[in-house]
């Protein structure tokens, strides 16, 4: 529950600068790489430390380049796809769509990782959707605004989608990644 919370603190507020920069004459993609150099800068060293080194993050990374190469890929298009659908969309809309990642990815493990889902799980996957479809129908149903029928809120809406998926398939990745090699210096 603290995660949560501080998640939805750290995002709010990431969302309003987001597109009061973009009001200010910022790019898109002058806002991507300035928000995640900061990242970087802040992400960078917690890896460092996480794994015992500066040492241990080479070695990782050299025994394992292809998996981090390739995990880097997928994290960056979910989360390039985040920042621009925070910027094409409604953010209650956008991070609502992105909140379906756990559901994406309990669905890929199971397919590709032949996971068995409790049925606790399914239960709540099942509740999560009903509850995401509820947030999205009762509008439409009602008359809903006009504004989200248009093209840029539809783009935004299935950027958000797709990040959300994007970040299920790299947590899948991952969790294929740590089964062969628990060493590795991904988090």
């Amino acid at each position: 529950l603290l995660y949560a919370l501080l998640g939805v603190l750290a995002v709010t507020p990431d969302a309003m600068l987001l597109r009061q920069a973009n009001d200010f004459g910022g790019s898109t993609w002058q806002l991507i790489f300035w928000r995640y150099l900061g990242l970087a800068n802040l992400g960078v060293p917690i890896v460092i430390w996480m794994s015992g080194g500066p040492r241990q993050v080479y070695d990782g990374l050299r025994s394992s380049m292809r998996c981090v190469v390739t995990a880097a890929m997928i994290q960056g298009f979910a989360s390039i796809g985040i920042t621009v659908a925070l910027m094409g969309t409604d953010t209650a809309r956008a991070l609502t769509l992105v909140s379906l990642t756990p559901i994406w990815a309990a669905l890929l493990s199971r397919i590709f990782l032949k996971d068995v889902l409790p049925w606790r799980t399914v239960a709540l996957l099942v509740a999560g959707m009903l509850a995401i479809a509820l947030v999205f129908l009762i509008p439409t149903l009602l008359g809903g605004d006009p504004e989200r029928g248009s093209s840029s809120s539809l783009f935004g809406d299935l950027l958000a989608t797709a990040a959300g998926i994007a970040m299920a398939i790299y947590l899948t990745y991952l969790q294929s990644v740590r089964r062969h090699n628990p060493n590795l210096p991904i988090f």
